[in-house]
This record gives C-alpha cells, sequence and structure tokens, in this order.
C-alpha cells in the first residue's frame, strides 16, 4: 500500500535491533503508515545518566536500567513532540503489532477529545465506562488507566506537560497514571495494538537496580495516591464519570 498523508508516528528501537526494524518497517508499509524510528537510550550496557532532558532521576523508583532507559527514551520523544509543530503524534514501541487498518483507526481515533490514547496496555481495572465507539472497539475511561507503552496516540499540549515534570519517578509504562499531569486519557477495548510476545526482552536481567525501593501494597502513599486520582477523574471527566465508576466498586464489593 502507499504512504497515506498520516500524523508523525515514531517506533522507538535499539538502534541495532534489525529483525524487530525489519517487523515494523513491513507491518507499517503493510498500513500505508509512513514513519521514523528513534533511537532507544541504550541500558544494557551502562548506567543511564541522572539527568535527562533537565529532570532528576529517582533511581529508587527503577527496578532495572531498562526500565529507565525505556523511561529515559519516551521522556526525550516527548521534548521532540512538545517542540515540534504536529499537534498529534503515534507512538510504537519495535515490538508492536497492528492490525491492516491501523491507519483508518488511528485517523478516527484523532476525532475524540484526548491528551493520551491508549491503543495497547495491559488493563487490571474492571470499572470502566463506555464513552463511545471506534469501528469494532469501544473507547473507554477507566478508574486507572493502562499499564504500558507500545502503543499510543499522544498531544503535543499533553507532550509539553509531561516534559514540565522536573523528576523522572515514573516509568513510562506508568505516565499515564500520575495525577501532576491531569491527562484525559481515552482506551480501546480491546486494544488494537498488542505486544509481540513471541520477541524476548533485549534488556539483560543482571542489569537490576540495587537502590529499587518495591512500593508497598498498603501504605499512607499510595491511599494519598487513590483520592488524587479520584479527584483527577471528577475534574477532567466530570463528577458523574466519577459517580458511575465508584458505584461499580461498591457493586462488586456488594456482590462479594
Amino acid at each position: 500500500m502507499r504512504n497515506r498523508a498520516f500524523i508523525p508516528t515514531y517506533v522507538v528501537s535499539l538502534a541495532d535491533s534489525e529483525a524487530r526494524r525489519r517487523s515494523m518497517t513491513s507491518q507499517l508499509g503493510a498500513a500505508g503508515v509512513p514513519f521514523q524510528f528513534f533511537d532507544c537510550v541504550d541500558g544494557r550496557t551502562q548506567r543511564v545518566p541522572d539527568c535527562i532532558d533537565g529532570a532528576r532521576v529517582v533511581r529508587e523508583r527503577f527496578k532495572t536500567e531498562g526500565a529507565l532507559a525505556c523511561t529515559a527514551t519516551h521522556r526525550l520523544l516527548h521534548r521532540m513532540i512538545a517542540q515540534g509543530e504536529a499537534e498529534a503524534v503515534v507512538i510504537l514501541e519495535d515490538d508492536a503489532i497492528i492490525p491492516p487498518d491501523f491507519a483508518d483507526i488511528v485517523e478516527a481515533a484523532l476525532a475524540f477529545e484526548f491528551d493520551a490514547f491508549k491503543l495497547e496496555g495491559v488493563n487490571a481495572s474492571k470499572r470502566r465506562i463506555t464513552v463511545g465507539h471506534l469501528a469494532r472497539y469501544d473507547v473507554v475511561i477507566t478508574s486507572r488507566p493502562a499499564v504500558g507503552s507500545a502503543g499510543y496516540i499522544l498531544r503535543r499540549d499533553a507532550a509539553r506537560r509531561i516534559c514540565t515534570l522536573p523528576v523522572l519517578d515514573w516509568t513510562c509504562d506508568y505516565i499515564f497514571q500520575d495525577t501532576r499531569l491531569r491527562l484525559r486519557v481515552l482506551e480501546m477495548n480491546p486494544f488494537c495494538v498488542r505486544q509481540d510476545e513471541a520477541i524476548g526482552s533485549q534488556m539483560p536481567q543482571s542489569l537490576s537496580n540495587p537502590g529499587y525501593v518495591p512500593p508497598r501494597k498498603w501504605s499512607i502513599a499510595r491511599l494519598i495516591e487513590s483520592v488524587k486520582r479520584k479527584a483527577a477523574i471528577a475534574s477532567i471527566h466530570g463528577p458523574a464519570a466519577l459517580a458511575r465508576l465508584e458505584s461499580q466498586r461498591i457493586g462488586r464489593w456488594l456482590n462479594r
């Protein structure tokens, strides 16, 4: 298929990931989507700097050097987007699998009001509200945005907001849950993009961060974050949306 007019699309990839790059080139070429590779920060053999794009790295929040390198990569890409001319871009990771009608899906998604539109992820939340439809997919908001960064649409204004953070203390998988950013996040159900499970991680597990501090399952900080998240939902999506999500939570609790 010939390339069509389309919003900028970036595929984050390690410079030497030849097989993954061939796969993405083939998939996006078949979908008629022009794109560019964005070279990843390489955390396989060396320590990632303590400051990325002017933001201080809070190393105890990252379990491995690879997770930090991936987060640094997305932050640098967000900076480029923030300083660019495009109002919205598509971001994919190089192990993504896209549907043949990917271009049509993205173009239809742009009609919705959002800061970030998740095309891929893992969402453990069972509480969700359908706010629209996109071909064979539901468009939903959830009580907690999905984890994952292998496929999403990002508005330039959202990239600018992300780049105001003076610290890197959330992985790129979880950045959409950061209540400081107050992002209007929409998701597809089911997701149209998935990660190729046959492709193993490129980051050696030996590069763990000895300073990593696991979050406790129950803590005052997590309780405060939950309250902030509910306040953000009410502010962004409206009190009625929060009430509907909370009623689902109460209903599930009563049905136990």
